[in-house]
């Protein structure tokens, strides 16, 4: 995108560029729609409560690779839990980074926020599974 302020200090849209990537999902209507463009990684969320769809995390990852985006893991909610599922050392092992976070222990975020630091990012996964307490809590 290019723009130039103007004289009333606003902005003034010129061009608008090519997107470097689509990442999309079919709608009701059985057609492709946009969900968020130019982005470099998705950053998959799962956690201990609600119980991880790893289907679903397949199918992120699958749609990641197909559009050649980076795909983190991060398993959240560690505070609730004694030890991450085997699942999350399996992503780990087929060369996938795999972080564990909790958005209760500052500590658990630094990983998280050098993952992003260099990424155009987008949080995805269940419902519950504590996407806004992480981006909050950074």
């Amino acid at each position: 995108m290019q723009w130039h302020a103007d004289d009333n200090d606003t902005g003034i849209l010129t061009a608008i560029d090519p997107r470097q990537s689509e990442l999309t999902r079919i709608d009701s209507r059985g057609r492709p729609e946009i969900v968020a463009a130019n982005i470099t990684q998705l950053i998959i969320t799962v956690a201990p409560d609600p119980t991880p769809d790893w289907f679903l995390v397949d199918r992120y990852i699958a749609a990641a690779e197909l559009v050649a985006l980076g795909a983190v893991l991060v398993f959240n909610k560690t505070d609730l839990v004694s030890a991450p599922p085997p699942e999350i050392r399996d992503y780990a092992a087929l060369g996938y980074s795999t972080l564990l976070t909790s958005a209760h222990d500052a500590s658990t975020l630094d990983t998280l926020h050098s993952e992003m630091r260099e990424h155009r990012s987008v949080l995805i996964g269940q419902s519950g599974v504590g996407k806004s307490s992480l981006i909050n809590a950074m």
